[in-house]
């Protein structure tokens, strides 16, 4: 994982997944001034990356703790 920019990441999946992968994940460990907006998005998702978006409670781009699974299927060779 990568930053490469204010709460902007890119995930490399390695292998890659065969096919679009299922991605779900956390925004976590701000305190006790959480809100609604502070959150994780996943907007761009192929089988080998997904970029990730957090942000603040105004909406904005912003450096957060985070957590995700993804999951699907890879061939791996024996």
């Amino acid at each position: 994982m990568n930053r490469t920019g204010a709460g902007t990441y890119l995930i490399n999946f390695s292998p890659a997944f065969n096919h679009l992968p299922a991605i779900t994940g956390s925004q976590w460990g701000f305190g006790t001034s959480q809100n609604t907006k502070d959150n994780v998005t996943f907007p761009l998702l192929s089988a080998n990356q997904s970029t990730v978006f957090t942000g603040d409670a105004g909406g904005n781009r912003s450096d957060r703790n985070f957590s995700f699974i993804a999951i699907g299927i890879v061939n791996v060779a024996p």
